[in-house]
Formats: structure tokens, sequence, C-alpha cells
């Protein structure tokens, strides 16, 4: 009979140990999420632009598309329609960085595992 130990059986994590990951985990997350207040406040002052704050990529396509569609009607229309699409860009603002706050714990757990 073969008595080696079995490589899918992993020691127990000891309470230092457990301790060490989360804050390593914590000081990753905190140093990459972004605050979803503040998201919310750059949309409501500064509509599409506030965006970037973000993601550059989504801020860029709605900067292009908002003007070119409101830009046109803002020419004959009150100033009221040209900010209707605004708590749009705040629900798009919140659920981008709910998203990138999401990934980047998961990145943080992935890359303490993976020493």
């Amino acid at each position: 009979m073969d008595t080696k130990e079995s490589t899918d059986i992993k020691p127990k994590e000891s309470r230092e140990e457990k301790v060490r990951r989360n804050i390593i985990i914590d000081d990753y997350y905190s140093a990459r999420k972004k605050n979803q207040i503040l998201g919310l406040v750059l949309t409501f002052f500064l509509g599409p632009i506030g965006l970037f704050y973000s993601n550059w990529i989504a801020a860029l396509v709605l900067l292009v598309v908002y003007y070119f569609v409101f830009g046109s009607i803002l020419i004959g229309a009150a100033l009221t329609i040209y900010f209707l699409p605004w708590p749009i860009f705040m629900l798009i603002s919140w659920i981008l960085i709910s998203n990138h706050n999401a990934k980047a714990l998961t990145e943080a757990k992935l890359l303490y595992t993976s020493r």
C-alpha cells in the first residue's frame, strides 16, 4: 500500500493566518474600491460627465449619445428636458461602481489564494 499523503488536503489555517489573510484582502480591496455616493453626486451635478468616475468607456458612449440626441432637442425645447435622463445616468453610475467593487473584491481574494 502507498502511504503517501494526498495533495488535495490542505492543512488547517491558524487564527493568525486567517487574520493576516483578511488584512491583506481588505487592504487590496480598500485601495481599489470606488465610492458609490461620490459617483451619484458627480452624476447628479455633472450628468454624463460624472460617469467618468465610474467607467470612462461608458461615459464616452453615453456622453456622445446624450449630446447627439438631447443637443438637438435643446434648441427648441425647455431646459428641463435636458435634465430628464440624469437619474438614468445616476443609476448607471451606481451599477457600474457596484460591478467594479465586486470585481475588486474577487481579485483581492484570488490574489491571496494564488500565493
